[in-house]
């Protein structure tokens, strides 16, 4: 029976190349276990942050999608819920009374973002959803009641239309629409901007890499025996 001694090292006893090998390979398993277990947290926080600074609108993150993989589609975009007052308030489309009518009678409320239904998640990928009742009422209707010029009313459902028209995003005219592309485009950024980063996840894998006992063979391969063994 022959006796084979086997030479076994810590981390810290490697060689700096090598060293350097597992430090890339830990940060890349770091970088997978913090994809799926809180990207998603740091994606929604971000994008409640951006519905603010782009809609004013506090904790309006409905939901978010995101494919950060590099692929054709890739990108993210937020699903979120505006009223047509605070849509007014930042595009202007509309007068204070043109605005109460609206609200008086409930011809237009809420306004929601919300994915298309497609396999891509790119800042483009999102539809605008609503409700309205325009046809119910006639300048007649409403011009004892409201300081509205009949050529002023007559325009006032395609000012909003026009506004939250989705039909051609990539081109489209609309701010409302340009603002939530580069808001969910700024998103992606975010996104890739913490993934890609290896500082990031450097110093957690190092420090798992001194700390977690397991030996290895010169090269950097495991040894396959715990260290009572040895």
């Amino acid at each position: 029976m022959k006796e084979v001694k086997i030479k076994v090292y810590n981390f810290n006893d490697l060689k700096e190349d090598i060293k350097e090998k597992l430090i890339k390979e830990e940060i890349d398993i770091q970088c997978q276990d913090y994809c799926e277990f809180f990207l998603k947290n740091d994606m929604e926080e971000k994008a409640s942050i951006l519905l603010e600074e782009y809609f004013n609108i506090k904790n309006g993150c409905d939901n978010v999608y995101y494919d950060l993989s590099y692929c054709q589609g890739s990108g993210s975009m937020i699903e979120f819920t505006i009223n047509i007052y605070d849509l007014n308030k930042k595009y202007n489309i509309l007068t204070d009374e043109e605005l109460r009518f609206i609200q008086d009678k409930g011809v237009i409320n809420d306004i929601h973002i919300k994915h298309n239904g497609s396999n891509y998640y790119h800042e483009y990928c999102f539809k605008v959803e609503y409700d309205d009742n325009f046809g119910y009422w006639s300048y007649e209707d409403i011009k004892e009641d409201y300081n509205i010029k009949e050529e002023e009313f007559n325009t006032i459902e395609d000012r909003i239309i026009n506004l939250l028209d989705d039909y051609n995003k990539l081109y489209s005219k609309s701010a409302f629409i340009k603002d939530i592309g580069l808001m969910n485009e700024n998103l992606t950024k975010y996104g890739y901007g913490l993934i890609e980063n290896e500082e990031n996840f450097k110093e957690g894998a190092i420090n798992y890499l001194k700390e977690n006992g397991i030996l290895y063979y010169e090269d950097g391969r495991i040894f396959n025996y715990n260290y009572e063994e040895v």
